[in-house]
Order: C-alpha cells, then structure tokens, then sequence
C-alpha cells in the first residue's frame, strides 16, 4: 500500500535522536534515516549562546527528556549508552548544568 515508508529527519546534533524517536513513536513501520547538519560543537554552542541559552544546561535538558518522554507517550522508548547515562547521572548529581 501506499503511505509513508521512509522519511530522512535532519536536526540538529541535540536534538536528532529525539526527533527520531518521536517519528519512531508516531511512525513504527517508517524506516528513519538520520542526518546532521554540518556544524561543530562550537559553532552549536555559540548559537546557543547568542541566544542567551547555556548549550550544556540545553544538552541536560534533551537527556532528561529522552529519558522522561517515552512514559509520558510522546517518543519511543531507547535506553541511553551506558557513558552517556553516567555522565548525565554525575551531572545530576553535582547539580551541574542542569535546570
């Protein structure tokens, strides 16, 4: 049948694994190709930062909403690397950067 089959989601670096999962979510049958847009981690914390956004505050922030989001049914379920969650957890725990 006809319908979506494949759709190519392009985010920035923060932000593509959870719009991914939200297409994954909305979509389970799509097959999802993903892609940056070419830009360094620099560059992406200095447009955060000219917007007056503290990039690692922002970088939590989509962590914890990968983590809280699928129980709330609004993305799929993905558990995060292990080094991942740990520096998350570490992060969390020292009160660092988070909001």
């Amino acid at each position: 049948g006809g319908g979506l089959q494949t759709a190519l989601v392009v985010a920035s670096p923060s932000r593509l694994r959870r719009a991914a999962l939200t297409l994954r979510h909305l979509q389970p049958d799509v097959r999802i190709f993903r892609q940056l847009p070419r830009v360094s981690f620099d560059e992406e914390q200095a447009l955060y930062a000219r917007n007056g956004i503290d990039y690692l505050v922002h970088l939590a922030g989509e962590l914890d909403r990968i983590v809280r989001y699928p129980a709330l049914g609004w993305i799929a379920a993905e558990p995060l690397p292990s080094a991942i969650a740990e520096a998350h957890a570490q992060l969390r725990s020292a009160g660092n950067h988070m909001p």
